[in-house]
């Protein structure tokens, strides 16, 4: 009997599943075309040269990245293979800085976030710096409290263990009932004087004067070596004087009576614990502003405060060279600064109180940015700085905890490996490990007390590779087998229930090989992903409308064969392919929304190259072009028989036309490489109501049809393993129609059917091009005869 049948509208891309098993929609083959849930199936868009970058080794490994910042476009390039790093405005180089060895040899990514971006080495292992604080080492005596006439104060110097031991004594005199003037002999007992007293007798005795040197000011006896780089132990004798007066050598238990006159920069350290370092911490002296100006000779005492300080005997610093490295744009002066991040030095404490990050010694994986925070990934765990402050690791105090100082968290869950990856989804920080999944709440205020990270899900994944947000959802890379495909990851309004789509279970043997490159962009539902077996671009194409998904279409996108991809950018509606050729680094851009409007006049070219022709028979290409030997000349606006190819010979940079095309005036010629066009879809069959295909029966195709828009040029091949027949081609004009006016490309919209004659499972169709014009598909039907097979059982 009769029979037809109507396609699913072509946009739901390739299955690789067996033609019985593929959803209803679903092509066999589908090359450089777009699946648009608007105008359907089209050619993808032109690749089109945008710029030359720079000049570079064939075997140079480089790593692209950019942003945009007030409307200017910024580049970086780091050579893996040189060191060098080049930063570019507007694809104009501006300051190029050898980065050896640091970017050498290395795993290479960057990450902008504000006005910096930051330069990270996977393989490099963070170290802790060597920088040590030189301080003034002075002992302190602070005079508390005045002495009462005649009582005398007693100064160990050196240990109370010494034999003999230095021991000064000085002693107020006894004016309280001799002097006739009272204020002068009460004078004579207050804490300046006690001091000043003090400090003379010390500098009487030779034993000590010969070493060491006693100075006074206000309340404050101030004593250091005169040569040794040491403190003094100082100590007051049991007796007399004892309780109105404090020393602060090298260590105390206790601040309690601390001068109010020091030497600036003298350093104490606190423990309150004298068998343990737990609570130790450290004050030095700091100037207050107001000088003394009676004494100048260093060190001299003067009026200061007592900050929290750091440990002088301990590293304080981070070793910048093996941490990420910076790049920042300076607007004054219009040059890029390169080089070694200014890690901020611990400020307080030591590494009891206020230790190192404990990402040194160990590996970055990864860098993002979350609540202020800049994010560093090593050794299993998540490292967050200080709140607003990216270069600083340590805490503010080493007595107390800040709800900004920096975090490190880890997870606990046994089974999970290192955590490799950052990425956002909605508010939530998403940690990311090649079997599991973590997650730290943005609803609130990430602090050291608060913060948590628990594990949400266990998908395995391929971390290889930088996840994609796009939207509510990430996009993951997975291996399936020995192909690459994607893990659409969400989180389920219902349930808040972390869910994970597998996406590309229908391509299964597509994607071959390992994931090298996932790109997305949210505005055009795109994602795009490379593998490592080639330059073949594997597009997902997704359409969801009131929250269902429509359409989700894998295709394949080819350029030409000398092509060899760098990199992948997404900017905004445009895809750039970042190339390395003929010892160039050249940018080319993918409009994906070039046909806003219907254009019959579009032409498709890689390559692709629209420049003006004044004289209408010489053309300058640009410096490092690539130029094809498929390379054809398209006439374009302002030429005679506009849209046909132009004859021409290339000696150097300049094409020469074999006629002039312009008619004698100015006009512009597209210059670029054909594409291929292809798409199989499945073969027809015949289902029950269940949906179920019947095998047993047999179906004779009699002709396609297709339903095309704008259309110049479709041809039909017939790929049969028992029978050679021609092609079929459709060049857009339709016998007796007004429009076949001659030297005109002539755009049809409508039906063209081809005749087949075969039956389907002995024979399959294929609808291509390799012209240069529009193609777009709106619908594909077929009609036959159908012959019903039975038997009996």
């Amino acid at each position: 009997m009769r029979i037809e049948g109507t396609f699913k509208t072509p946009i739901h891309g390739i299955s690789t599943l067996s033609p019985r098993n593929r959803a209803d929609g679903h092509a066999e083959k589908q090359l450089n075309l777009r699946s648009d849930p608007v105008q359907k199936l089209t050619r993808r868009p032109p690749l089109v040269f945008s710029d030359s970058l720079m000049e570079v080794n064939s075997t140079d490994q480089l790593i692209y990245h950019e942003y945009k910042k007030d409307g200017k476009l910024f580049s970086i390039v780091a050579n893996q293979s040189t060191g060098r790093v080049s930063a570019f405005k507007d694809n104009v180089l501006v300051t190029e800085v050898n980065l050896t060895p640091y970017v050498q040899y290395g795993d290479i990514a960057m990450k902008t976030i504000e006005d910096t971006t930051y330069i990270l080495n996977k393989k490099v292992i963070t170290r802790r710096g060597t920088s040590l604080d030189a301080i003034e080492k002075i002992t302190h005596i602070n005079i508390t409290s005045a002495l009462n006439y005649g009582e005398s104060i007693i100064v160990g110097i050196g240990s109370p263990a010494d034999s003999p031991a230095l021991k000064i004594t000085y002693s107020v005199p006894d004016l309280g009932t001799t002097d006739p003037d009272y204020d002068t002999a009460d004078k004579a007992r207050a804490t300046g004087a006690v001091a000043t007293g003090l400090a003379a007798a010390l500098m009487l005795s030779p034993a000590f004067y010969t070493t060491k040197t006693a100075i006074a000011f206000g309340s404050t006896v101030a004593i250091y070596h005169k040569t040794d780089d040491v403190f003094v132990d100082v100590y007051i004798v049991t007796g007399q004087g004892d309780r109105s007066s404090v020393v602060f050598g090298e260590t105390v238990e206790n601040i309690e009576g601390l001068p109010l006159f020091g030497v600036h920069g003298t350093l104490i350290t606190i423990k309150p614990n004298p068998v343990s370092d737990k609570g130790t911490y450290y004050l030095q002296a700091e100037r207050t502003g107001r000088l003394s100006t009676t004494l100048t000779a260093l060190p001299y005492l003067e009026e200061v405060v007592w900050a929290e300080a750091r440990s002088p005997v301990q590293a304080h610093d981070l070793d910048a060279s093996t941490l990420p490295h910076t790049v920042v744009y300076d607007t004054d002066t219009g040059l890029f600064t390169i080089g070694q991040g200014t890690w901020k030095e611990r400020r307080t404490g030591d590494d009891e109180s206020c230790p190192t990050p404990e990402f040194l010694d160990s590996k970055i994986l990864d860098l993002g940015h979350f609540q202020n925070r800049i994010v560093f990934l090593s050794a299993g765990m998540v490292f967050m700085s200080e709140t607003d402050d990216y270069e600083n690791w340590f805490k503010a105090s080493a007595i107390k905890l800040l709800v900004t100082d920096p975090v490190g968290i880890g997870s606990s869950a046994v089974d999970t490996q290192n955590i490799e990856r950052i990425s956002s989804h909605n508010r939530d920080l998403l940690l990311i490990s090649p079997n599991g999944q973590f997650k730290i709440d943005g609803n609130t205020a990430v602090t050291p007390q608060s913060v948590s990270m628990p594990k949400v899900s266990s998908y395995e994944c391929q971390t290889s590779v930088a996840p994609v947000p796009m939207g509510d959802s990430v996009m993951l890379a997975i291996q399936q087998g020995e192909s690459g495909g994607v893990l659409n990851y969400t989180t389920r309004k219902a349930t808040e229930q972390e869910f994970g789509d597998n996406v590309s279970r229908h391509v299964v043997g597509l994607m071959a090989g390992n994931v090298k490159r996932l790109v997305g962009s949210v505005n055009s539902d795109m994602v795009i992903m490379m593998t490592d077996t080639d330059n073949t671009l594997y597009v997902y194409e997704q359409y969801s409308n009131a929250g269902q998904v429509s359409q989700n279409s894998w295709s394949t996108w080819e350029f030409p064969d000398d092509i060899n991809i760098v990199d992948l950018v997404f900017s905004a509606n445009t895809l750039k392919v970042i190339t390395k050729q003929n010892s160039a680094l050249c940018v080319y851009s993918v409009d994906l929304y070039s046909r806003v409007t219907v254009a019959t006049d579009e032409v498709f070219l890689d390559y692709m190259l629209t420049l003006p022709s004044t004289t209408g028979d010489t053309i300058t290409l640009p410096t490092n072009y690539t130029y094809h030997p498929d390379t054809v000349v398209v006439r374009g606006q302002g030429c005679e028989f506009q849209l046909h190819k132009a004859e021409f010979t290339k000696v150097g940079d300049t094409i020469t036309l074999t006629e002039n095309v312009s008619g004698g005036t100015a006009c512009e010629v597209y210059i670029g490489v054909p594409t291929q066009v292809r798409y199989i879809p499945t073969r027809p069959f015949r289902r029950t109501q269940d949906g179920l295909v019947i095998t047993s029966d047999r179906i004779r195709i009699a002709n396609w049809t297709l339903s095309v828009v704008d259309t110049h040029e479709v041809t039909m091949k017939i790929d049969s393993e028992f029978v050679a027949l021609d092609d079929q081609t459709f060049n857009g004009r339709i016998l007796g129609q007004t429009n076949n006016r001659v030297g005109e490309k002539i755009a049809y919209t409508g039906d063209v059917k081809f005749s087949y004659s075969q039956d389907a499972s002995l024979a399959k169709v294929e609808f291509c091009t390799e012209g240069y014009l529009g193609l777009t598909i709106d619908g594909i039907s077929w009609a036959g005869q159908y012959y019903k097979t039975s038997g009996r059982l």
